[in-house]
């Protein structure tokens, strides 16, 4: 793609893996590009610096290649089993196979195709901080083509017609991974948190419903890092793009989704849980991180209910996720051992069974244990129940509660304990505001908090400024002024689409996008806060002539020529390719 203005510019292309990304400042305009496929004529006379990256690419790839492999994961498999390639796949991993769970390769991926897979323990020992990597195999990225179809491009499902048994504190797993260092990775999920787009099979990797609930014991789990009953602690444990469901509220057992045993420094990250009673457990964990999931369906029965349950963790990250329908003691609960030194932002709590249960939004079930050190900052809660904040834990002390969107409920603070509270803002809340600098707002400042879109469609009053990580939301935006989970910014970018279904005539919108790109770059208007092109997946071979421009880029011929921008670094034009319009 040729970029140019009144004076000569160049494009530098930085080229990665799966697209690439463009950063152009000319005359103090910004324009900037990602993620996008397009094929097309590239500049005759690239720098110099360019052909120096490119070059080191294959050298890179060289250097890795002699240290890893790839090894193939295939439902129905019928070659060697060897785990060699497509047609030797492994048909599971198997115990006794060639991708025996207690024996896998360490510094290796194991690509997994679509299909109906077991409950597998993983179990191979550690060897340093080597990671194992098990992914799903997708059509853009599947390791060897040999053997290969685009048909093995679907959701991998684990723990399958397994035969489970009780497993003592551990319980049952459907997946349980009993050694370190694992990368256990789906690779799609929706974007979050797109909530008509959120079920069990928007993921990459999904481990349903147990085929017999009735004989499940008291303590499911769908997924477990085991701790071997307290003995040990799992470490540099990272699992993402994944769903799950428990066996829902016709079981009133004491089930779990996502379960991290004694841990330090796990993740989970673009998760699914749903019908559970206790979503996710956090167990004596050390600096966990919970992030992008999505949350539906809880239940409370006799057994003890919540959203997470956290039992002895400190340091703590809980950001970006969408808490929907808690219901039991809270959303975020401590029912006993304590929970410190931790950082709960960006979250959307929300939902038909209220953001929250007995205790509240985030509570304690028990007094006379810590709950110190919480920081709360820009979250949107919505119709909380009647205690909001840490109800239950008269001992709480060292908390901060700043930044914070409250819309409906009763909006009572019920803090039994002290903390620091301030710059929250409150729509519509029965029980009134709390704290300094509260703001009272007149209407609902979301863009459709009917259909669980968040975003604030008009600003809040200014927040308390904090520094990385809390200044980013969920979407990569700065926080430069508001409250709540986002920041403000939707007034001030212009948003244009363009579809290989469109038409240059339209107007460019979402419902009637325009059809090629430069029509786009021709007649976008940069907004103050920059503007979006909106590209639809397809393929775009239109190519124009520089010539008819004004003012005209250089040369002849282009893909597109970006020829008019804007007067400030802080707008910038960016180029961004969709799954869909």
């Amino acid at each position: 793609m040729r970029v140019g203005n009144q004076s000569r510019y160049w494009l530098d292309f930085d080229w990665h893996l799966y697209g690439f990304f463009w950063d152009w400042r000319a005359n103090n305009s910004h324009i900037q590009a990602s993620g996008c496929h397009i094929s097309g004529q590239a500049p005759q006379r690239p720098r110099v610096e360019t052909m120096k990256r490119l070059l080191l690419i294959p050298l890179i790839f060289i250097a890795l290649s002699a240290f890893a492999a790839n090894h193939y994961v295939r439902a129905g498999a019928s070659g060697n089993n060897s785990g060699s390639d497509w047609t030797n796949a492994c048909p599971d991993f198997t115990s006794g196979g060639s991708c025996d769970p207690s024996s896998l390769t360490r510094g290796d991926t194991y690509y997994v195709a679509a299909g109906n897979y077991g409950c597998p323990n993983f179990t191979t020992a550690d060897s340093g901080s080597t990671v194992i990597t098990i992914q799903r195999a997708t059509t853009a990225n599947h390791g060897t083509a040999t053997g290969w179809s685009n048909s093995y491009d679907g959701q991998a499902k684990f723990g399958v017609n397994c035969s489970l048994s009780n497993a003592g504190n551990g319980g049952v797993g459907q997946v349980r991974f009993s050694t370190d260092y694992w990368i256990f990775d789906g690779v799609t999920s929706p974007t979050w948190p797109s909530v008509s787009s959120q079920s069990m099979s928007a993921y990459g990797f999904s481990i349903p419903t147990l085929s017999s609930c009735s004989s499940a014991s008291s303590g499911e789990q769908f997924l477990e890092l085991w701790d071997n009953g307290g003995a040990e602690t799992r470490t540099g444990i990272t699992v993402r793009n994944i769903s799950g469901s428990c066996c829902g509220s016709s079981y009133d057992t004491d089930q779990f989704g996502f379960v991290m045993g004694q841990s330090n420094g796990n993740k989970f990250s673009h998760w699914y849980a749903q019908n559970c009673p206790n979503a996710i457990f956090l167990w004596h964990n050390t600096n966990p991180t919970v992030e992008y999931g999505y949350l539906t369906g809880t239940w409370s029965g006799t057994e003890h209910s919540d959203g997470m349950d956290m039992q002895q963790v400190t340091g703590a990250t809980i950001r970006y996720n969408y808490w929907h329908d808690c219901s039991g003691t809270g959303c975020l609960e401590c029912p006993q051992l304590g929970w410190t030194n931790s950082a709960v932002y960006g979250n959307i709590f929300a939902g038909n069974n209220n953001s929250g249960g007995a205790n509240g939004v985030i509570g304690s079930g028990t007094t006379g244990m810590s709950i110190s050190g919480i920081l709360v900052y820009n979250n949107t809660i919505v119709n909380p129940p009647g205690g909001v904040f840490f109800d239950g834990a008269s001992d709480a002390t060292g908390n901060v509660i700043e930044n914070n969107l409250i819309m409906g409920g009763s909006g009572n603070d019920s803090i039994d304990g002290t903390a620091t509270e301030g710059y929250n803002s409150f729509w519509n809340t029965g029980g009134g505001t709390f704290g300094s600098n509260a703001q009272t707002l007149s209407s609902n400042p979301t863009v459709s908090s009917s259909t669980g879109n968040y975003h604030l469609a008009t600003d809040t009053a200014a927040w308390t400024s904090l520094s990385s990580p809390y200044n980013v939301d969920p979407d990569g935006v700065t926080r430069t002024s508001s409250r709540g989970a986002y920041q403000y910014v939707y007034s001030s970018v212009n948003n244009y689409y363009v579809a290989t279904t469109g038409s240059d005539s339209n107007p460019g919108t979402q419902a009637s996008p325009w059809l090629t790109m430069q029509h786009a770059i021709n007649s976008f208007t940069l907004g103050a806060s920059g503007t979006i092109i909106h590209v639809a997946a397809g393929t775009y071979t239109d190519s124009v002539s520089t010539g008819s421009l004004s003012p005209a880029c250089e040369g002849n011929t282009a893909w597109a020529c970006v020829n008019h921008g804007g007067t400030s670094n802080s707008a910038r034009l960016t180029i961004q390719c969709d799954a869909s319009n």
